[in-house]
């Protein structure tokens, strides 16, 4: 749905599982305001983002941001189905990796360690940007340190996302 204001509106309802079924929980609705940045040399469309976050709002903010833009975007829950989205035996490959650090099932800091390590030997390295809520010295030296290329901290501004997104196109295309 389109906002008032020139961004992409969104209504998000949650809802609470109870053994006796589900009721209301919640509704969040805003406009995100994706401005595209300007147009560079290399392809800005239709990438193919792989966004590994298990808040289901944080899931859907991204990936509202990253279509606005044009890209195809796959959301996982956790570093396991983020680590099956990326295997190897995988038909379509991904051009990129917005991955939060603290998931159940391998958090993204575990993950990313092996995804670098499938990638031990081979030319081509997937950008991987660590998204964390938070936004310490140590916890951005340690994103680095595990092998992510880009970081950035949470609740993540529309325009940061673009611009971090932007640093990357064109890096790894043609997998």
């Amino acid at each position: 749905m389109r906002g008032g204001t020139g961004g992409l509106g969104f209504r998000l309802n949650v809802l609470k599982w109870t053994p006796n079924g589900t009721t209301p929980g919640f509704t969040l609705a805003g406009t995100v305001k994706a401005e595209p940045p300007p147009a560079p040399a290399a392809r800005t469309t239709g990438l193919r983002i792989l966004v590994a976050e298990d808040h289901p709002v944080n899931q859907e903010v991204a990936k509202l941001i990253l279509q606005r833009l044009g890209h195809r975007v796959v959301a996982v829950a956790d570093g396991r189905a983020a680590l099956a989205a990326l295997a190897p035996s995988r038909r379509e490959a991904f051009d990129l990796v917005l991955m939060d650090v603290q998931m159940p099932d391998g958090d993204g800091f575990e993950t990313t360690l092996l995804i670098r390590a499938r990638e031990a030997g081979r030319h081509a390295r997937l950008p991987i940007i660590a998204l964390t809520a938070h936004a310490l010295a140590s916890d951005r030296e340690k994103a680095f340190e595990v092998g992510c290329d880009g970081y950035l901290a949470k609740p993540c501004e529309p325009r940061a996302v673009v611009a971090e997104v932007q640093r990357f196109l064109g890096r790894n295309n043609g997998h």
